[in-house]
């Protein structure tokens, strides 16, 4: 098997590590769920590795727009390792 590219998203995973799972794969309809699951992994990754983290110092109105896009996003309390993003203080 040659190998002449693989997708960016894939790009810090071994080709040959690729290859081998999808061949150890049972039938070929997993074979798009495994790299279905390869992907979401990647773009987990690229979300957390592109975020606003503690401590950082962002500008009024990107801290605002964070702000407004959490409360219409789906799932926003957490990152994609199930980390929250927010934390509630009371007096």
């Amino acid at each position: 098997i040659t190998i002449r590219s693989v997708p960016s998203l894939l790009g810090h995973a071994s080709p040959k590590r690729l290859v081998l799972d999808l061949l150890t794969t049972d039938d070929q309809r997993s074979w798009s769920d495994q790299i279905e699951r390869w992907i979401d992994g990647a773009v987990a990754r690229l979300a957390c590795h592109g975020s606003v983290r503690g401590g950082m110092k962002i500008e009024r109105e990107e801290a605002y727009a964070l702000l407004e896009s959490i409360q219409v996003t789906e799932l926003a309390a957490f990152c994609p390792h199930g980390r929250p993003v927010m934390l509630s203080l009371t007096k």
